[in-house]
């Protein structure tokens, strides 16, 4: 008898966890139905990324080769833009570019990019930061520990910002070092 009672007992316990945890589930499945129409997704081919000229004195590097911009293209980013003779110091031609895929335009209109690469950070005495939308992302060294500033003033205007600097040189991400 005692093990029918104690069977029981084990049954009637489980049946209440069991209760609990399909209701947790469900509270759980609901939070993640509202966060999730919280965030807002865009497609690749929705996106364009704009390649600025370096104002940085004496700085010959460009942020995107041809060839990545044919790769971007390829993955399926919408348009690649690149300001007219951004990668001259690089010795890339906009012929090069061009063949590449990639739009050649204007330094305004190279701002207005969702995502905008560039080796030095955006200027603030050159008026860069002003330049990227709200909402824009932007790829650079920035040394955020230094810039204080500029990192306000990316914030402020609404910027997302992934400092190249800041990636750790470990195994793992290796694919991001800039310095290789």
């Amino acid at each position: 008898m005692n093990n029918l009672t104690s069977l029981r007992r084990a049954v009637v316990s489980f049946g209440q966890h069991a209760r609990f945890f399909s209701c947790s589930s469900q509270y759980y499945q609901q939070q993640q139905q509202q966060s999730d129409s919280k965030i807002k997704t865009v497609p690749y081919s929705s996106l364009t990324i704009g390649v600025p000229l370096e104002s940085y004195p004496s700085e010959r590097r460009v942020s995107l080769t041809p060839a990545n911009a044919a790769l971007l293209l390829k993955k399926g980013f919408g348009q690649v833009l690149v300001e007219r003779g951004a990668g001259a110091a690089s010795q890339f031609t906009d012929k090069a570019y061009i063949d590449a895929g990639a739009s050649l335009v204007d330094r305004h209109d190279v701002w207005e990019s969702d995502i905008v690469l560039k080796v030095r950070a955006p200027s603030l005495n050159r008026g860069e930061v002003g330049l990227l939308k709200d909402g824009a992302t932007a790829i650079s060294f920035l040394y955020p520990a230094l810039n204080r500033d500029l990192v306000e003033a990316l914030a402020k205007g609404g910027v997302t910002a992934f400092a190249m600097d800041m990636v750790p040189r470990i195994s793992r991400a290796q694919v991001f070092d800039a310095l290789r």
